[in-house]
């Protein structure tokens, strides 16, 4: 077969993945510098985005939604689609992975706690919103849940995993609730701002918890967009509502439901399924299996199958050779009592007597 010639597309590819392979390994080994140098890349993304790229989508004159559905959809290629590409990690961030039966029953009670907002509030939807704007803000929505789950979870928790399952989710919820406080510079009221930050800490460490359990992301990008929807419907029908927040109310209905989040994540999170977790990560040996034969085996000799009991070795004499079989294919040993006459010599198994 001939080699395929220097500067080939093949060679180039291989090259590519030996490089994306030592990135990987790279912050595998060091998770807390990775994970600085993922935060320096989105400081500086977020950055250009927003002071760059900004005022010339201000020239375009759109309206909220057109905007920050474009500006959402830049930030989530350059956020999210780089890194994961870069680094291999769409099957790590669980794009690729869907969820099976046990994780449909994990995700039940989260769903379930999740669509009461948005059951509750269909009449205030219906009575204020037009059909435009509901169809821009689910667009919205959707948009900002991909962007926020591929990033703060599908890439911050692979990164930081190595270091733990419950470091991984708590520096990475953290770092989600953090990250909102760059909507004062958006103009966001700041009574707005403290309860988002009060909400976002315990549903982040509840979406992160889930993609841990069930090695998918599509059940937090669902939860997120149940979170979200009702805010962006009424953001865009009636902003001076959702601004006109009272504090108190905010912070109390808002840790009401972090808190009820927080007690899931603990839940599904308990000793026992972090101990199955590292072992399922790799971060952790798993148990080595306890010998089922007690007794000691001749090289060659077959396995005690099919009986009730162990049993015990067959005792082989000096210059005997073991036997081959245990003991339920052959005679059992001779006991020779005082009155009795003595075996031939020839016995096979037995001393002269």
């Amino acid at each position: 077969m001939q080699n395929p010639p220097p500067g080939s597309a093949e060679i180039s590819s291989s090259g590519v993945e030996t490089q994306a392979r030592s990135l990987s390994r790279f912050f595998a080994r060091r998770p807390y510098i990775g994970m600085l140098i993922i935060l320096v890349y989105f400081a500086c993304v977020w950055t250009f985005l927003r002071f760059a790229i900004g005022p010339l989508l201000n020239m375009l004159n759109l309206s909220f939604f057109p905007h920050e559905l474009l500006a959402e959809t830049l930030l989530g290629l350059c956020m999210v689609v780089v890194p994961l590409t870069v680094l291999r990690w769409w099957s790590e961030a669980g794009f690729t992975r869907g969820i099976d039966g046990q994780g449909v029953v994990i995700c039940l009670l989260p769903v379930v706690l999740f669509l009461l907002p948005p059951l509750c509030s269909i009449s205030l939807l219906v009575n204020q919103s037009t059909p435009g704007v509901v169809v821009m803000a689910v667009l919205l929505t959707l948009v900002v849940a991909l962007t926020e789950e591929g990033f703060f979870r599908g890439v911050l928790v692979s990164a930081l995993r190595p270091k733990g399952i419950w470091t991984a989710v708590l520096i990475s919820s953290l770092i989600f609730t953090c990250a909102h406080l760059a909507n004062l510079i958006s103009g966001f009221p700041p009574v707005y701002v403290v309860g988002q930050l009060v909400l976002t800490f315990g549903s982040g460490i509840l979406f992160a918890t889930l993609l841990v359990r069930t090695r998918s992301i599509w059940p937090s990008v669902l939860l997120h967009f149940l979170r979200d929807i009702v805010g962006l419907i009424l953001l865009g029908a009636n902003p001076s509502q959702v601004f006109s927040s009272n504090l108190t109310a905010a912070i109390v209905v808002n840790g009401i439901f972090s808190l009820l989040c927080v007690i899931i994540a603990v839940v599904l999170l308990r000793p026992s399924q972090v101990q199955k977790l590292r072992i399922l990560y790799g971060l952790a040996p798993a148990p080595v299996a306890p010998s089922i034969y007690p007794y000691p085996m001749y090289p060659g000799q077959p396995p005690y199958l099919n009986y009730p009991y162990p049993q015990p070795p067959v005792t082989a004499y000096p210059g005997q050779q073991p036997p081959a079989t245990p003991y339920p294919d052959q005679q059992p040993p001779l006991v020779v009592y005082p009155d009795q006459q003595t075996p031939p010599a020839n016995s096979p198994g037995y001393p002269e007597q």
